[in-house]
């Protein structure tokens, strides 16, 4: 009679994909195949060590993990085996499991996850075997670099990388079934602070994505930093006001009335810079009279002054994101209006504006027939353990700068949307670079890599 089971008697979790033995008994198709894999491993170290033993496994068997009888394996393999509908199985999800974007279409049995279409076509499901054959990193495609990043003199690398782990923030839709993350920020004890749009609450992930802790907050939180005293920094966007917590509590650190606060970063002397548009007046505002501020704050949240701009006719518009590097004593400022991020030194002094290239590429973007303004368009930065300035932008790609904002190289990916198009990013002590798709609250993971090109030395992902 066959076993009717409410759990895969090897894994103990609700069936995905039930494989019916010749014997009757059910088990999961990637428990089946694990399970023939070590069977194999261990009958060929047997048979290493005892030449004349008969210890040798038959390919085509499997053993019962339960009653341990000798089954068929069929000639295609364990999914040629009758499926069994009639225990209980995990209902998959109805999103994809790689881009975590697309509704599913199949369940792929090579890496056992349910992918959409895209997914499918683009996975490499050459297995690897040993000798010349054998498809290393090396032997996989490049992803290739956008045409309008060709025109950018400057770039001398390419920095490969692929993706680790992705997965969904278990957190309820907005009104519009969206689930918005304002902000992923690394924690210098390795993971990163995730900021959800619909609870109130600072998620904290470890580098493995497990969930660590929540931190309560009186508002959803769009901005977060931990201090080198330990102490989380947090922006409430909504109230205008900057918090500090410390001991399991939230305090008062400063209240900015004549501007929105929309990034914030601590210097090297504990000093914090904060940046946002300016908050106007209700009725009609002109064009002209639309500004920005940048604002350098105490330790203890006492104002001491505003970063201005050399060129004053191209003051700050919208300034949105703010981070700092300690190894070099600089900070970087993005304005989303003006498109440009521009590197500041700790005392104040102006070193460098990055625009992405833009000017490079007018001329023979408009031969095409096509408008520049706006290819570059910084969504989110970070600063990277070995000093190197990170930035995502609306063409899938990360923008990789040195610690005085030269452009160093294009970080790229095989993945169908590159890294994202509304992508948070933050690198972690580990090195895993954190992409957020802020739209569907889904978190990549990635991994460098490779080289594309010659990397001279200096110029080192962590």
């Amino acid at each position: 009679m066959m076993e009717d089971h409410d759990s895969c008697p090897v894994c103990f979790e609700n069936f995905v994909m039930p494989k019916l033995l010749p014997c009757k008994h059910t088990f999961c198709l990637r428990c089946l195949k694990d399970y023939c894999d070590q069977q194999k491993t261990v009958s060929n170290k047997l048979t290493a060590t005892d030449k004349d033993s008969n210890n040798a496994m038959d390919k085509s068997a499997i053993i019962c993990p339960l009653c341990r009888n000798m089954c068929t394996i069929p000639k295609k393999g364990f999914q040629d085996l009758f499926t069994n509908y009639f225990v209980q199985i995990s209902k998959p999800s109805k999103i994809c499991e790689i881009c975590v974007q697309e509704n599913i279409s199949t369940y792929c049995t090579t890496c056992f996850k349910y992918k959409c279409k895209v997914c499918f076509r683009q996975y490499d499901h050459r297995k690897k075997t040993s000798g010349k054959t054998e498809v290393t990193e090396d032997d996989r495609p490049n992803p290739r670099l956008p045409f309008h990043l060709m025109f950018i003199d400057g770039i001398r690398t390419e920095y490969i990388c692929e993706l680790t782990k992705t997965f969904q923030l278990d957190v309820p839709p907005n009104e519009k079934g969206k689930r918005w993350i304002y902000s992923v920020v690394a924690s210098k004890k390795g993971g990163a602070y995730v900021l959800p749009q619909t609870v109130p609450f600072v998620l904290k992930f470890g580098s493995n994505t497990d969930l660590l802790g929540k931190i309560r907050t009186p508002d959803p939180c769009t901005c977060i930093i931990e201090l080198k005293n330990g102490d989380l920094l947090g922006i409430f966007r909504r109230s205008r006001l900057i918090l500090r917590y410390v001991c399991g509590g939230w305090s008062h650190f400063a209240t900015t009335l004549d501007y929105f606060p929309y990034g914030l970063a601590e210097l090297s002397d504990s000093k914090i810079v904060v940046c946002g548009p300016s908050a106007f007046p209700s009725g009609d505002i002109k064009e002209d009279e639309i500004y920005g501020i940048v604002r350098m704050y105490s330790e203890s949240g006492d104002a001491l002054g505003e970063i201005e701009k050399k060129d004053k006719e191209n003051s700050f518009l919208s300034p949105s994101l703010a981070v700092s590097n300690k190894r070099s004593k600089t900070f970087a400022i993005s304005d989303q209006k003006r498109l440009c991020v521009t590197i500041y030194h700790e005392n104040g002094d102006e070193l460098t504006t990055y625009n992405g290239g833009t000017s490079m590429f007018n001329l023979p973007m408009n031969l095409f027939g096509l408008q520049p303004q706006g290819i570059f368009q910084p969504i989110e930065m970070c600063c990277s353990q070995a000093g190197n300035f990170f930035i995502s932008c609306t063409d899938g790609t990360l923008h990789v700068l040195d610690q005085y904002g030269k452009i160093m190289g294009v970080a790229l990916t095989n993945c169908p949307d590159g890294f994202g198009t509304l992508t948070d990013v933050a690198v972690d002590i580990d090195g895993n670079i954190w992409c957020s798709n802020s739209e569907f609250g889904t978190i990549k993971l990635f991994r460098h890599v490779r080289y594309k090109n010659h990397l001279k030395s200096g110029f080192i992902l962590p």
